[in-house]
């Protein structure tokens, strides 16, 4: 009645729930039985398993349901089983899997803010609005072809982007703007 189901192997019989000294094995009714089902017009063979219920049987809990007895009841105790991907996590146990779990997040936000270290100086420029005026000055001097004033122009503004110093002063808010602010 109480089987152990490993993940590979033999079922076993659970030795830990008998009784000493008592026979706590079930009598079973076997039947070949044969006849048609509700929705097949053929005719089939099967087999019922019926167990005998006695008022002697050393475990209380089996004879609350009193249907328990015309079926064959079994109690089986499985084994945790985690897919194979996942075994080489789960054999350190939960301190395995919450570092795993950790260092996925680490590395998912490095991944994320890699690159945030060197756009920040860029980003949270107050005023580009020079900047944006060199880039259009550039694009004008080019469409007009004259390469001696794009190629100055746009020494100026790699000087700028190489030269935070530089890149700072020229972003900076004007007088006007910062009273506007206030």
């Amino acid at each position: 009645r109480y089987l152990l189901v490993p993940r590979k192997g033999k079922v076993e019989v659970v030795r830990a729930l008998d009784i000493p000294g008592l026979d706590t094995y079930r009598r079973l009714t076997l039947r070949l039985r044969n006849g048609a089902f509700r929705n097949l017009s053929s005719e089939s063979d099967w087999w019922e398993v019926t167990e005998r219920c006695t008022d002697t049987y050393p475990f209380p809990f089996v004879h609350e349901d009193k249907q328990a007895c015309t079926h064959l009841s079994l109690v089986i105790f499985n084994e945790k089983a985690f897919p194979q991907a996942l075994s080489q996590i789960t054999k350190y146990g939960i301190v395995g899997l919450y570092t795993t779990f950790a260092l996925v997040i680490v590395r998912l936000l490095r991944r994320i803010m890699a690159g945030m270290a060197f756009t920040i100086m860029y980003d949270d420029l107050p005023n580009v609005d020079r900047v944006l005026q060199l880039c259009l000055d550039i694009y004008l001097v080019r469409e007009s072809k004259e390469m001696s004033l794009e190629e100055d122009l746009f020494a100026k503004l790699i000087f700028l982007y190489r030269s935070p110093e530089t890149l700072i002063k020229w972003t900076r808010l004007t007088d006007a703007q910062l009273q506007a602010r206030r």
